[in-house]
């Protein structure tokens, strides 16, 4: 494997961080039963497949065809990101994260917040978009990182599912969890906020 590989790997592992996600994915899927979560974490595990592998074909097209820049993309998915992080701090439970009877698709978070931006999000875009812009990559090297996008997908795929197996919490630990988690949740939102400043900084200064 080529040194440009490795690195391509590596920093996808870091920006997805499907290990460090887990809790976030506990957190939020605290409503749903173990059965109901680890589907969920199989979908997360496709829609994770299909947005990478998406961005990697046609990522850098569909940003220019509707005239949007990666800062503008991470601005969006940080106000999202730090507005369900801010809800969980107070104690309450985002819409996200309920469980109802007839599964309504705004509050199902297997797409938003948990696949998009937070494992698809600005940064793993950005190193995508990056990797596979360059219009004279190979074939064989173009298939050898899609394999690496397969691969992680399938990682995220298997620490969500693994995580069902956890034992429940208990209510005051869950309540207590829940306010971490949206602490952290929110500070993921700022900084892909001050990302998205950043970049507008250095693009147009």
């Amino acid at each position: 494997m080529s040194l440009s590989l490795i690195s391509f790997a590596a920093s996808l592992f870091a920006l997805t961080n499907p290990i460090g996600n887990v809790m976030i994915f506990i957190s939020l899927t605290q409503g749903y039963s173990k059965e109901d979560a680890r589907s969920k974490a199989i979908k997360i595990m496709c829609y994770a497949w299909v947005g990478l592998t998406l961005t990697a074909i046609i990522g850098a097209y569909v940003l220019k065809l509707f005239g949007i820049s990666i800062a503008a993309f991470s601005l969006a998915g940080g106000i999202l990101l730090a507005h369900i992080g801010f809800v969980m701090t107070t104690g309450d439970t985002h819409s996200s994260a309920l469980n109802v009877k007839h599964e309504d698709t705004q509050t199902d978070p297997t797409l938003v917040p948990l696949t998009i931006p937070l494992l698809v999000g600005p940064g793993s875009m950005v190193a995508i978009i990056s990797f596979f812009g360059n219009t004279h990559i190979e074939m064989s090297l173009f298939i050898e990182a899609w394999g690496i996008i397969t691969l992680m997908s399938l990682l995220i795929g298997g620490c969500f599912y693994g995580a069902t197996f956890l034992p429940s919490l208990s209510p005051k630990v869950t309540y207590v969890t829940n306010r971490i988690m949206g602490l952290i949740i929110g500070a993921i939102g700022l900084q892909l906020i001050l990302h998205a400043i950043q970049l507008f900084y250095h693009i147009h200064i």
